[in-house]
């Protein structure tokens, strides 16, 4: 799902550029755009790498360090899928309703991701833990 999704969010933003209708853009949201479709080639490349380093270096037999490295990239990977979603969303309600509501839906995304939820997930481990 997380391969899938993604490069489906990748394919929608670099066909985004070719309609006439993305003229009319201003120039952050211009910016913006390419920061998402610079981001979703990154999350490409570093949800790829782990393919990549696992064919090079699986021979050395040093699986420990292959694990470690493939699951940082998965981490960074699943980190910029993040920033990507959050970012098309922000992009979106910028094009669609304007400049302020798109910050107002970007701060309350960062709000519930940075400290609602680490309080449920801190509620529910006391709950487990009684």
């Amino acid at each position: 799902m997380l391969q899938t999704g993604a490069q489906i969010l990748t394919g929608l933003l670099l066909d985004l550029a070719f309609p006439a209708s993305f003229a009319e853009l201003g120039t952050p949201q211009r910016v913006l755009y390419l920061g998402l479709a610079g981001l979703a080639a990154l999350r490409a490349v570093v949800a790829i790498a782990r393919v990549a380093l696992h064919r090079a270096v699986f021979h050395l037999r040093d699986e420990p360090t292959l694990v470690r490295v493939a699951h940082d990239a998965l981490r960074g990977a699943l980190a910029l899928v993040s920033l990507l979603l959050v970012g098309a969303v922000a992009f979106v309600f910028d094009v669609v309703v304007g400049l302020v509501a798109s910050g107002v839906v970007l701060g309350v995304v960062i709000l519930v991701l940075w400290t609602v939820v680490p309080r449920i997930v801190r509620h529910r481990r006391r709950g487990r833990a009684r």
